[in-house]
């Protein structure tokens, strides 16, 4: 014998939808607990985020710090390097007294100086000089043409007067005598009236050593 229900329809309907209402709040709570629990997560990830861009912006600052000292620290050195070679150009420049001094001991007591002039050796000459210098010694024998030692940024050239032929000749082999100079060339020599005194003319041209090249 069957049972008969004697449960409304309405009552039925209301129970299936209080069961449908709490199967979509449990849903909805499940995904606002999965959410939350994103939400917690990428919290997590961008904080760490930020960390990390922060640590790497720092070191970036620091990198272009260290970039600059570095930079800072090459310029001064290459400073230095520059004071370094300009003082020692200055320790192995023979002043123009020393030169002068030399040449009015090499002078003979019957010779005047005319004309004194010292300039600095022209660039293509020190760079022939220099590619000179890598197959010969710095010193050379003096008066040789063409063969300029490799340590002379100075040229002295020279005009004298002298009594006669003797004497000029005399001076010239002083000069070439000298430790001080190098590379002696000469014009032809000629005659002039100096004060209704007839007396000869030469125009000498030398290099003057490096005082590291100079013999004691």
């Amino acid at each position: 014998m069957s049972r008969i229900d004697f449960t409304p329809q309405w009552y039925r309907n209301e129970m299936h939808s209080a069961r449908n209402r709490r199967r979509r709040i449990a849903f909805v709570g499940v995904i606002f607990l999965l959410m939350v629990s994103w939400f917690v997560v990428n919290e997590g990830r961008i904080s760490s985020a930020q960390a990390m861009l922060l640590e790497t912006e720092a070191n970036s600052q620091q990198s272009q710090l260290l970039s600059a000292r570095l930079q800072k620290v090459r310029n001064e050195k290459n400073e230095l390097q520059r004071q370094l070679a300009h003082y020692e150009a200055l320790l192995n420049h023979v002043p123009p007294s020393v030169v002068l001094a030399e040449i009015s001991h090499r002078i003979p007591d019957q010779a005047s100086l005319k004309n004194f002039r010292l300039a600095p050796v022209s660039a293509n000459r020190a760079a022939r000089r220099k590619r000179g210098s890598r197959q010969s010694p710095p010193r050379q024998v003096r008066g040789a043409r063409g063969s300029a030692p490799a340590h002379c940024r100075t040229k002295a050239t020279i005009t004298a007067h002298t009594n006669g032929s003797e004497t000029m000749f005399r001076f010239v082999r002083n000069l070439e005598e000298s430790a001080l100079f190098a590379e002696l060339d000469q014009s032809g020599m000629s005659s002039h009236e100096l004060s209704g005194v007839t007396v000869k003319q030469k125009t000498i041209e030398l290099y003057v050593l490096d005082a590291e090249c100079i013999a004691p």
